[in-house]
């Protein structure tokens, strides 16, 4: 377990993302936020979508009330009266029950966790005493679960990529925009490029490349002429929409979220499964 030191500033969040590619081909998405880093007693939200290729995606919202085990840091999960996302033995266990939706997803761990290994990074930032940091906890794992909103349900089972991003910055006032895609390019391979644009500094993009390897950064030339995978269509170095379908959009501040707007693009780009998300103040 890590000895990280549990955020427990008033200006502190976090948020996790599971990414998950069904064997049915769709695509299920999952992203838990909490105010205060999930340290102090304030309100978790949970948002689900469900991608299919050529379908509107299902988008589920849930919230969720105080946050318990104040002691943990972002790097050993979150409980709640909504959500547990907790360590295990082989990798992560997911329970949500809520009145809107239930979900149960087992991870079993096939990378260690990876965090960028130094500063300057697109994902990593430091203002004063403040900072915002992100780390891939299971860069692939294999995930078996299921889901159930009212009469929809769906099994689970395919490869999972989780991460996190958490802080104590304000991010309202200190972040511009944050772009965020992957690529799927083979079953537990896969592109994760990102461009964060901070207010004080020009934008910033890196790619990292997920295999069999492990995980390298990469940039968008060295993915294009090592992987044969073209980043330029999803538009990394501005807030504009990518070459791809809008797939849903969410006013973040229902859930308590300093930020305003989230929108997430789903489609294929050379031929491979993509998305793209797009976080502004």
């Amino acid at each position: 377990m890590s000895t990280a030191r549990p955020i427990v500033d008033p200006l502190a969040f976090g948020w996790y993302f599971l990414d998950l590619l069904v064997h049915d081909g769709s695509r299920f998405t999952v992203a838990i936020h909490g105010a205060n880093g999930f340290a102090l007693p304030r309100r978790a939200s949970v948002v689900v979508w469900h991608y299919r290729d050529g379908a509107k995606p299902q988008m589920w919202v849930s919230s969720g009330g105080a946050a318990q085990l104040p002691e943990r840091s972002m790097f050993d999960g979150i409980r709640n009266d909504v959500a547990v996302f907790d360590r295990t033995p082989n990798g992560w266990q997911l329970e949500v029950k809520s009145p809107q939706f239930e979900l149960t997803l087992s991870i079993d761990q096939h990378l260690p966790l990876w965090r960028p290994p130094t500063l300057p990074f697109p994902l990593r930032y430091e203002s004063g005493s403040a900072s915002f940091d992100w780390v891939i906890l299971c860069p692939h794992g294999s995930a078996q679960g299921a889901f159930q909103a009212g009469a929809t349900r769906i099994a689970l089972a395919g490869d999972v990529y989780v991460d996190a991003n958490f802080g104590t910055i304000d991010v309202a006032a200190e972040l511009d925009w944050w772009k965020w895609s992957t690529i799927d390019l083979a079953p537990g391979e896969r592109v994760v490029a990102s461009t964060t644009r901070w207010r004080r500094d020009p934008a910033v993009t890196a790619a990292i490349h997920i295999g069999s390897h492990g995980v390298r950064v990469m940039t968008p030339a060295q993915v294009r002429a090592q992987l044969g995978a073209d980043l330029t269509p999803l538009g990394l170095d501005a807030p504009t929409a990518p070459d791809l379908p809008l797939a849903s959009e969410l006013d973040l501040s229902v859930l308590g979220a300093r930020l305003q707007k989230y929108r997430r693009w789903s489609g294929r780009i050379g031929g491979k499964p993509a998305v793209l998300a797009l976080l502004t103040a």
